[in-house]
């Protein structure tokens, strides 16, 4: 049996994608929503990518605020004009999204004079990113590692899986509704509960201003630090 794809909907629909490409702003809300979670995981976890003929590694932001700032200006750059028209509807999105992605943090590169070069051991050559992480950001995201790792042994099994199915494995509202027997209003309604829950966690452990961030891309990053961090 052929394993399914995973959802791309703003390739698989074409209506979705004549109204992305219109800035329809119903549109430009679904297409954040779907695809912002994978790209702060990405941007939180890092990639390798060539450019000019180099081979370059991004380590990944470790602080949620310059995450938010790298995956705002993604989605920003995205939903231009030009962004919008260039897309093919062939390839998948995501992959398009991360190319953005690459660019914007080449652009920051090369605004630093390529003073944070750091070999690597395949000796191709650099790794991209801000200096070394300071202790202090190292801790902070181990509390937050903890953070979230007691977030989700506090959820009840039906929320857990909400999480993991939503978050971490990037099923659709649909396929989850049918995964878990839910309708749509009681996963909305779910959700809810589940960003109120996070919030509360977050706020009682002195991270207040991390409620600012939107859930899938806060959830996204949290994620990704625990799959670093040796896993959820």
């Amino acid at each position: 049996m052929q394993a399914d794809k995973p959802a791309d909907p703003l390739r698989d629909d074409p209506f979705l994608l004549a109204r992305f490409r219109r800035a329809d702003p119903g549109a430009l809300a679904e297409v954040y929503r779907v695809y912002s979670p994978a790209v702060a995981r990405r941007l939180a976890h890092g990639f390798s990518f060539d450019s000019e003929g180099r081979r370059l590694h991004f380590r990944g932001f470790q602080l949620a605020f310059e995450l938010d700032d790298m995956l705002q200006e993604t989605f920003i750059r995205a939903f231009s004009d030009t962004a919008r028209s260039g897309y093919d509807g062939a390839r998948p999105f995501s992959t398009y999204l991360l190319a953005i992605a690459k660019n914007l943090l080449i652009d920051r590169f090369r605004k630093t004079g390529g003073k944070r070069d750091v070999s690597i051991e395949d000796k191709e050559l650099v790794i991209v990113d801000e200096d070394q992480p300071s202790p202090e950001s190292t801790a902070a995201s181990e509390q937050l590692r903890a953070i979230y790792q007691r977030f989700m042994q506090g959820l009840d099994d039906i929320d857990r899986q909400v999480v993991r199915q939503r978050f971490e494995e990037e099923k659709t509202r649909r396929e989850i509704c049918d995964a878990l027997g839910l309708s749509a209003m009681q996963l909305r309604w779910r959700e809810a509960k589940i960003k109120k829950l996070l919030h509360a966690e977050l706020s009682a452990r002195g991270y207040a201003d991390l409620c600012k961030l939107d859930l899938d891309a806060l959830l996204g990053w949290l994620i990704a630090l625990a799959i670093v961090g040796g896993g959820a």
